[in-house]
């Protein structure tokens, strides 16, 4: 089945967030491990500042872009957002419906951000430790740095986490260096 990528419009918010959201209930809920649904429960997505951080990411600005993948039915298969920060490009969200990946759907978003930016730059994201995308990513030239520990999630307020959440959660901070071919 094709996919085709297109530069997300407001009109897309609706969807982007929802994709966002299933996609991370499904990837970051981990029962066995005690971890979510805290950070993840929907209701956390209905929060009008996390809507507009969302509705921001998903506008096209001088310093935002974000692209949606669909295959050729129309269905929402993946979504990225990113953001120029100056000094690099951080990737803010990429997901990939999880029936479909590993069928370069990820690679194709990401070559979107590269090809906008170009391969001249510093790319950043952050990836949660037990995510299996952390081997995506390096396939992508991205690597974890040693220099800064893991980042902890349990600095937020408690009312951010309503229902709790385990000690274990934290996440790797990976770079993609300039010149490194799309």
């Amino acid at each position: 089945m094709a996919v085709y990528i297109h530069e997300a419009t407001p009109m897309d918010v609706d969807p982007f967030i929802d994709f966002v959201r299933d996609s991370m209930m499904r990837t970051y809920v981990d029962p066995e491990r005690d971890i979510g649904p805290a950070y993840f429960d929907p209701q956390y997505f209905n929060n009008e500042s996390r809507r507009a951080g969302s509705e921001r990411q998903v506008t096209p600005s001088d310093i935002n872009r974000a692209w949606i993948a669909r295959d050729d039915g129309g269905v929402l298969v993946g979504v990225l957002a990113a953001e120029d920060q100056k000094d690099h490009v951080e990737i803010i969200k990429l997901h990939v419906a999880r029936d479909r990946q590993r069928q370069g759907i990820g690679r194709l978003l990401m070559n979107e951000a590269f090809t906008w930016w170009g391969n001249n730059r510093r790319y950043g994201l952050e990836v949660i430790h037990f995510n299996p995308a952390i081997d995506f990513y390096r396939r992508l030239g991205f690597a974890i740095d040693q220099s800064v520990p893991p980042i902890r999630y349990d600095h937020y307020p408690q009312e951010d986490w309503p229902i709790g959440h385990h000690p274990e959660f934290w996440a790797y901070r990976m770079w993609r260096e300039p010149g490194i071919p799309a």
